[in-house]
């Protein structure tokens, strides 16, 4: 059985033969602000604990002549 909701007034769909700037404009900066919170949040601690942690691995070696010049 299929049920048929009427439309709020005033409401405006999305027409697929149009192309919405306003729509495609809102999606894209959700899209950033997502991209920069997860860069904030994971991305850089994450590398910034790989850098260190490249660091340790090099002194390591160069303490124990393990890297060829």
């Amino acid at each position: 059985m299929i049920t048929s909701i009427a439309a709020p007034e005033g409401l405006t769909l999305v027409d697929k033969n149009n192309f919405d700037w306003n729509n495609y404009l809102s999606v894209l900066s959700m899209l950033s602000t997502i991209k920069n919170s997860t860069d904030r949040s994971q991305i850089k601690p994450i590398q910034e604990d790989c850098i260190k942690l490249l660091g340790l691995v090099r002194n390591y070696l160069q303490e124990h002549n393990a890297l060829i010049d």
